[in-house]
């Protein structure tokens, strides 16, 4: 065998050695958690940044159809929104937070600039949800209402927002939102936040499961600065045996939970690394 052939499969071995999924690291395998660690976007469209986005590629690995429910979190970690995204068997979604953000795209209710009262519309059944509507910052687990365009991008820009007049996240004075997102692999359609009772209980039966079938990447652009960033969504799988099935033990849905490990998630690393051109 020639020495170039040995190097070829030594390669080979090297690149389809690292498929294998494995409880506790952070590897890019199908999962029932998939993270967006962070993501920034122009608010509103027609402002200065009309090209500052943030986009998501959302994968089924399955044969089956999945549901993957995304849920926006503000900067400071407050939930915002929910949304449901239908994926048929090895489909792919592509999402932009752009188009949510500063087009509507997703159709959210508008808030009248005389009384602050949304505008009725075609919202009423929107797959979206804010805690904030009666103004106590401490409610959000209390979902039924929809939010408005108007106080979904003050919550991630940091300003007041309208009807509620609280903030939830850090101001920066630019205009531009901020926050994370997480998608979870559910059976069934919700307007529920992962604090909902119900929303997990142990060995996937609940709201979400533990189908480790997501997988996607996000990339964020900034043209004005002349920048681009790519990297793999942060894939956090689910087992409900082992460390991520015992009640204590830490995982990633701790907080919501009360450390009963019920969303069965294995827990970020403890390190983390992107990718980057110089």
């Amino acid at each position: 065998m020639s020495s170039k052939l040995r190097i070829g499969f030594a390669v080979f071995a090297l690149v389809t050695g690292v498929a294998h999924a494995e409880i506790g690291t952070m590897d890019i395998v199908p999962s029932a958690t998939l993270l967006l660690p962070y993501f920034e976007v122009g608010a509103e469209k027609g402002d200065s940044f009309p090209d500052h986005d943030t986009r998501m590629i959302i994968r089924n690995a399955g044969a089956a159809p999945a549901i993957a429910h995304m849920v926006l979190y503000t900067d400071l970690g407050v939930p915002t929104v929910t949304h449901d995204v239908y994926l048929t068997g090895y489909d792919v979604e592509r999402l932009s937070l752009y188009s949510i953000f500063a087009e509507n795209s997703l159709g959210l209710a508008e808030d009248s600039p005389v009384t602050g009262t949304p505008v009725p519309g075609p919202t009423d059944t929107a797959l979206f949800t804010d805690g904030f509507e009666s103004g106590d910052l401490s409610g959000w687990t209390t979902y039924q209402s929809d939010i408005s365009i108007e106080d979904l991008r003050a919550y991630h820009t940091g300003t007041a927002a309208p009807r509620a007049d609280r903030c939830a996240g850090g101001s920066f004075g630019d205009g531009i939102a901020r926050g994370y997102a997480t998608i979870d692999s559910t059976s069934e359609f919700s307007t529920a936040f992962p604090s909902a009772v119900g929303y997990f209980v142990d060995g996937g039966l609940g709201i979400a499961n533990n189908e480790n079938v997501l997988t996607g990447e996000f990339e964020i652009r900034d043209p004005a600065s002349n920048l681009a960033d790519g990297n793999p969504l942060v894939h956090i799988e689910a087992d409900a045996t082992g460390p991520t099935g015992t009640p204590g033990e830490y995982t990633f849905y701790t907080r919501y939970t009360d450390a009963t490990a019920a969303d069965n998630r294995e827990p970020l690393a403890t390190k983390y690394s992107v990718r980057f051109l110089d």
